[in-house]
């Protein structure tokens, strides 16, 4: 939440924020993230549009820019942040798979066992994906990850992160941004 401007804007993590941060009850977090995913009108109102599934790239692409009024780069953006908010507004409901059952086929059309088969994005157009669980981060600590096109960004923190403790990775976070953009602009010039 943020409130003034310029010199004397002020940022403070809202209530739902530091619970969803501190709160260490079962599936209180969970649905807390769920609620702070869709709360931007744009995911909200494609959520709802999409509430069956969202369509492959191509056709989600061309409803963005003919539809929604998005540049062909816009919606390839957009896509991406609504694939990943989606992840948490509609947690898997179990990371268990039955056991000797056949989930898919393969593009020759064998069919699959859950431990050969892999589950395609459902955003499409991606790829399969495999099927291995991540590697659970350290005790006391919390993992975020970040889909880009290029690979996932992780991020590992303590789980009992403070206000001030949040303030300081934020900060952290953008000098680094910053860094990393300048040393690829470098890059590029010398490649130039």
């Amino acid at each position: 939440e943020d409130n003034g401007s310029g010199e004397s804007r002020k940022i403070k993590l809202s209530e739902p924020g530091y619970r969803i941060l501190e709160d260490k009850r079962p599936g209180v977090r969970e649905k807390l993230l769920a609620e702070a995913a869709l709360k931007p009108k744009i995911i909200a109102d494609y959520a709802q549009t999409w509430r069956d599934g969202r369509p492959d790239d191509t056709h989600s692409i061309s409803h963005l820019m003919f539809e929604g009024g998005f540049t062909d780069e816009g919606a390839r953006i957009f896509l991406r942040v609504f694939d990943e908010t989606m992840r948490f507004a509609e947690p898997p409901k179990t990371d268990k798979l039955p056991d000797n059952e056949t989930l898919e086929t393969n593009n020759g059309g064998e069919k699959l066992t859950p431990d050969q088969a892999t589950i395609s994005n459902q955003a499409g157009g991606r790829g399969p994906k495999p099927l291995e669980p991540p590697p659970a981060p350290p005790a006391g600590t919390r993992r975020a990850v970040f889909t880009l096109d290029e690979g996932d960004v992780s991020l590992t923190f303590p789980s009992d992160l403070s206000a001030d403790g949040f303030q300081e990775l934020k900060e952290y976070l953008d000098i680094f941004l910053r860094k990393a953009q300048r040393q690829k602009a470098d890059e590029t010039k010398d490649a130039d």
